[in-house]
């Protein structure tokens, strides 16, 4: 954690990536804006590694990094990921695979390291930490287990104050990113386009992930090429789903 600088890295694709302070992006109660990261630092992590008795990267294995196959961008981004680490001394190996052999692997929990992106079902910050942070989580594909950090993710689903119950969400995101078995990287933006027809959309911080269609309707498409489409009043159309 302490090797990786997130504003390099994200200087490899900038238009769709931000960097993060945390697990929890904007949008998710329980948010908070400072940082509650490791801070870039390539000379403790050089040091770190000397001290438990691997100066320069000596007598280290290979780490193999594994990612589902990505774009061009996605490469770039791991390459920066690929050369901090080496640079004070762990040897890494990057290893791309096709999303039907990664998920296998993934649910094995046989990776050794490992990047995913995680999207949450619903805007609360326990769909985020819980599947990903407690020793029995859905989506601790790394075998992750703080017994502070499960007490507190059990508080949390148990509290009924809105308050308190954020604050304790805010201390078991504190104490994940202080072991740095999960190092967040970045936050995925949305983007999407629509046409001046479309009425009744709405952009929520859950993203594509949840995305409410049964609320828009279109107005008359055709009445930029048709003059007498425009004298048709606008009839809402109801639309069920979601897209996948």
């Amino acid at each position: 954690a302490l090797a990786l600088d997130r504003n390099a890295i994200l200087g490899t694709d900038t238009g769709v990536r931000i960097p993060p302070n945390g697990i929890l992006p904007p949008g998710i109660p329980g948010y908070t804006p400072e940082s509650k990261l490791l801070p870039h630092d390539a000379i403790t992590a050089k040091q770190l590694l000397a001290a438990a008795g691997h100066p320069g990267g000596r007598g280290l294995s290979p780490v193999r990094l594994t990612f589902a196959m990505t774009s061009a961008q996605g490469r770039a981004l791991f390459e920066q990921v690929h050369a901090q680490l080496v640079a004070v001394g762990f040897r890494i190996q990057l290893q791309e695979l096709p999303w039907r052999e990664f998920s296998p692997l993934l649910n094995n929990h046989t990776l050794q390291c490992l990047n995913v992106t995680w999207t949450a079902d619903i805007p609360d910050p326990d769909s985020f930490l819980y599947p990903m942070c407690a020793s029995d989580g859905s989506g601790n594909f790394v075998g992750y287990s703080n017994p502070a950090v499960d007490s507190l993710l059990l508080r949390g689903r148990s509290t009924r104050s809105t308050i308190e119950r954020l604050e304790v969400y805010r201390d078991a995101e504190r104490l994940v990113l202080q072991d740095a078995t999960l190092v967040p990287l970045f936050h995925p933006l949305g983007a999407i386009a629509v046409q001046e027809y479309v009425h009744g959309f709405t952009f929520s911080a859950m993203g594509w992930a949840s995305m409410a269609l049964g609320n828009v309707w279109f107005g008359n498409a055709a009445s930029r090429l048709d003059p007498l489409a425009s004298k048709l009043p606008a009839t809402p159309a109801t639309l069920e789903g979601r897209i996948p």
